[in-house]
């Protein structure tokens, strides 16, 4: 699995195929989709211009997907799993994910949200863990996918996995960022062998504010005097400073950007190191829990009351300074 990876959440039509296209030819071979995404036809497309053309091999890229929340059903894993498989062009998937440790009601395809009368999502507490995990497990023994995992679980979510998973998850792909480092589940995974990718790496700063806790926070990340400093002294941007400490941490990142000057920076990251004392001052700027940016709390308040909701919806304004 590639340490640098392009996201692709929130990229359409065109701006998404020079995305992709551009990070394929800077050298990225880990490209991170979802069928939530709506957007893998495009990321397909350009994946198979360039197998048809030669300039790849498929074994060469890195690709993955994940089951959106409304496939959370035991026979709708296979379904929406086919679906991304058509849509991306593809025989098979590196890695698939759980999206969320959520269920949604389905309806069709193409409602990915499904709403009651009363606006509240439509959730489905009835759907067991075990239950979705060994439909995952079956889409390894088909050949569907090369390797599965999680996102945004807990670690009583990932105790409760292990407890039952014959294969065991290779991947939790969960926020993380030098605001947000998230230690103790970084650790518990390092102890039970599965990687961590970090979405938002960056702190997602252009996210639109409704999908926000904290935008206002996020967006000080890349200008967090530490960081800035650490980039005039090493002669790289804030970002490409974000980047190499994830690394350097042992998480895997997948960046999203559409600026080509931006893709090909994220991926320079692993020419210059960082010595224990500037690793130190970036560790130290972890704010815990609210460093987070992204809680779902858009989809209202069934979502967030669910019992396997993973996350804590913190205060924006953190309350007390670390450096």
């Amino acid at each position: 699995m590639p340490r640098v990876g392009l996201g692709t959440w929130g990229i359409f039509d065109d701006e998404l195929t020079h995305a992709v296209s551009t990070a394929l030819e800077v050298g990225y071979r880990h490209i991170d989709s979802a069928f939530f995404h709506a957007n893998e036809e495009t990321i397909g497309a350009v994946i198979s211009e360039w197998i048809d053309g030669e300039k790849v091999t498929r074994s060469d890229l890195f690709i993955t997907s994940k089951l959106p929340p409304i496939g959370m059903h035991p026979d709708k894993v296979k379904h929406f799993c086919l679906l991304s498989l058509k849509n991306l062009g593809l025989e098979y998937v590196d890695l698939y994910l759980l999206q969320l440790p959520v269920s949604i009601k389905y309806k069709s395809d193409d409602e990915l949200v499904v709403y009651n009368a009363d606006g509240n999502v439509a959730m489905d507490c009835t759907i067991e863990l075990a239950d979705i995990w060994k439909e995952m497990e079956t889409l390894v023994e088909e050949g569907l996918v090369k390797n599965i995992g999680v996102c945004n679980f807990k670690i009583e979510q990932l105790e409760k996995l292990l407890s039952f998973a014959v294969i065991k998850p290779a991947v939790l792909q969960v926020e993380l960022h030098a605001y947000m480092q998230q230690k103790e589940i970084r650790d518990f995974c390092n102890q039970h062998q599965i990687v961590v990718t970090a979405f938002c790496p960056l702190g997602s700063p252009g996210r639109d504010e409704m999908f926000f806790n904290g935008s206002k926070l996020c967006r000080q990340l890349l200008e967090d005097p530490v960081v800035v400093k650490l980039a005039e002294k090493c002669d790289k941007t804030p970002a490409q400073i974000l980047l190499r400490h994830a690394i350097q941490n042992g998480i895997v990142v997948i960046p999203k950007s559409m600026d080509a000057s931006r893709i090909k920076e994220n991926f320079e990251i692993f020419s210059f190191f960082f010595t224990p004392n500037e690793m130190k001052a970036l560790n130290m700027l972890d704010k815990g829990q609210y460093g987070r940016s992204f809680n779902y709390s858009f989809l209202g308040e069934a979502f967030l009351a669910h019992l396997e909701f993973p996350f804590e919806c913190q205060p924006v304004d953190e309350p007390v300074s670390h450096h």
